[in-house]
């Protein structure tokens, strides 16, 4: 009989900020507990503060991962009972002790436990107590929650032909419990909490990147057509089992798809020919777009979002604060999605500004760039006086004037200035804007629109043309739209030129997926191009809109 109890081994490598911790956790102990520490060639001190330890086994190896190390300390271990313990963990007080009595009274394999999740200033973020489960098996392949193998307790005899598998050295706690199950071992059940388990903010410890994210997917992968072939061969493959297997293999399939959408389709494929009659379980537009479109394109379409780095924003409410647009010193903040046309939009605000911030009865509004005066029909009060103002004006009662050039004219400076669809047609905005600055009076108000180069449907252009609607080379031919006016570039030429931004408002409206268009031909790639641009408006509320409505105040 072993003359130790219970065995824990605790691979480390430059951990030596929370190894002390994590060995402190295994002491007092009333059984007798053999602590096992591998430094897997630290090059922080750890391996020189442990030698001044007096009551615990140390090992040392070249930097060759945690398998390996778990390995050799195996070998040498004492006790009957196992315990794996990652060193930025900790156990409970008294785990050590309760596991090892239910191990002893139940003649057991494995002492499953519940574990306590907290944060790095050791704030509890979750209790998980262990889930009893009548499938040991399910319950490990993903039917429930199986608390973490730091929390368990192994016979050590059971375990002695599982080792730790370097070739799964990401995934290799999974695939040793996995194995430990596929040997139907006799499970007692701890009641309590045997873990604290650390989650941390920075991705130093349990996050993986890049490559090593996507070689961790595909060793999950891997250990999942293991275990599940070996269950066939068993015969022990059941649609319950399998169910329990989707529940992990279809996340790992949209994780996946986010490297490689070819293998990600193969899961899928594989996904359907164990469960012929498994449905793609997102719901809402995700959903919606799944089913529409199919899973590959998407794929295609999530991998082309999270390439353009998309940042979710939530739903803009009357109570929120505004949310930063422009991400520059002076950030702009997103006021409003309206749904109204610019001359509604810049109607409604010519009489905000007029009542709420001008105290003269009587305003002068000049609209430049008026071609026909559309704007004068959406202005009834009799107490604005509107002056039409173009480089080529279609209308009798509107002069002549190149913005590139000063005002040629002697009339009273206006309260109120406004520039709808003009930005964009400009050769040199920065000078234009500077003298529309003179021309206005202080503390006037400058309204202007233009098109919005962020709108859902103009990044979907991209993707399918290379240029933004209302940007390509025949909007260069025929409408003469020389600058793209992204909001931050106007904001830079606007306050530089002397204004303070004061609203920024995208207008026309969300995208609607049903509406009396959608009909005819072409009903699922239309209601897919819908789909994608209701999810691009809903991680960034400043695609809503063709255009984009400013009102900038002048300083001084």
């Amino acid at each position: 009989m072993p003359a130790t109890d219970i065995s824990i081994i605790i691979p480390t490598y430059n951990r030596l900020w929370c190894l002390p911790e994590a060995i402190e956790s295994c002491r007092n102990a009333k059984c007798s507990v053999e602590i096992i520490v591998v430094d897997d060639g630290s090059t922080d001190g750890t391996w020189e503060w442990l030698q001044q330890q007096k009551d615990i086994v140390i090992l040392r190896q070249m930097n060759m991962g945690k398998c390996w190390a778990v390995n050799k300390a195996f070998g040498i271990a004492k006790g009957k009972y196992i315990r794996f313990l990652d060193s930025d963990d900790s156990l409970t007080g008294g785990a050590n002790d309760e596991q090892y009595k239910l191990a002893e009274k139940n003649s057991s394999d494995i002492v499953v436990s519940g574990y306590i999740l907290i944060d790095e200033n050791k704030q509890v973020l979750k209790q998980q107590p262990w889930i009893e489960c009548d499938d040991f098996i399910a319950q490990q392949l993903g039917e429930c929650d199986s608390s973490h193998y730091s929390a368990y307790l192994f016979r050590k005899s059971f375990i002695e032909d599982i080792p730790h598998r370097p070739d799964y050295a990401y995934r290799d706690d999974r695939l040793f419990v996995l194995e430990a199950a596929l040997k139907h071992p006799k499970v007692a059940i701890h009641k309590g909490f045997a873990l604290l388990h650390t989650q941390h903010k920075k991705p130093r410890l349990q996050q993986s990147r890049g490559m090593q994210q996507t070689a961790q997917h595909f060793q999950h992968l891997n250990i999942y057509k293991t275990i599940l072939a070996q269950l066939q061969q068993n015969g022990e493959l059941t649609r319950r089992r399998i169910k329990a297997s989707i529940n992990t293999l279809w996340p790992l399939c949209q994780w996946i798809a986010r490297e490689n959408i070819q293998e990600a389709g193969h899961l899928l494929e594989w996904i359907r020919e164990l469960s012929p009659d498994f449905k793609i379980p997102e719901k809402g537009i995700l959903g919606l777009l799944y089913k529409n479109a199919g899973a590959d394109n998407t794929h295609k379409i999530l991998q082309l979002l999270r390439f353009f780095r998309i940042r979710r924003r939530g739903k803009l409410k009357k109570t929120e604060s505004p949310k930063p647009v422009f991400q520059t010193d002076a950030a702009v903040n997103l006021s409003e999605n309206s749904p109204l046309d610019r001359y509604l939009w810049t109607s409604k605000k010519i009489d905000e500004i007029k009542y709420k911030h001008l105290a003269t009865g009587n305003v002068t509004v000049f609209d430049i760039g008026s071609r026909d005066n559309i704007l004068k029909n959406y202005i009834s009060s009799p107490a604005i006086l509107y002056r039409a103002f173009d480089l080529e004006p279609l209308d009798q009662s509107a002069e002549k004037w190149d913005i590139e050039k000063p005002f040629p004219y002697n009339y009273p400076s206006p309260q109120i200035v406004t520039m709808l669809e003009i930005v964009e047609h400009l050769k040199n905005p920065w000078i234009c804007l500077k003298n529309i600055y003179n021309t206005i009076m202080p503390g006037g108000y400058l309204v202007l629109t233009t098109p919005n180069p962020g709108w859902s449907n103009s990044r979907l252009d991209v993707l399918k043309s290379g240029y933004l609607s209302c940007f390509t080379p025949t909007d260069l031919e025929l409408n003469h739209h020389v600058f793209t006016p992204w909001p931050h570039i106007v904001e830079r030429l606007l306050t530089d030129s002397g204004f303070e931004i004061v609203e920024f408002t995208t207008l026309e409206g969300k995208t609607n997926i049903f509406d009396k268009n959608l009909r005819g031909f072409g009903i699922p790639l239309k209601l897919a191009s819908r789909l994608i641009k209701k999810i691009i408006e809903s991680r960034d509320a400043a695609a809503c809109g063709m255009s984009y409505g400013i009102i900038a105040k002048r300083i001084g």
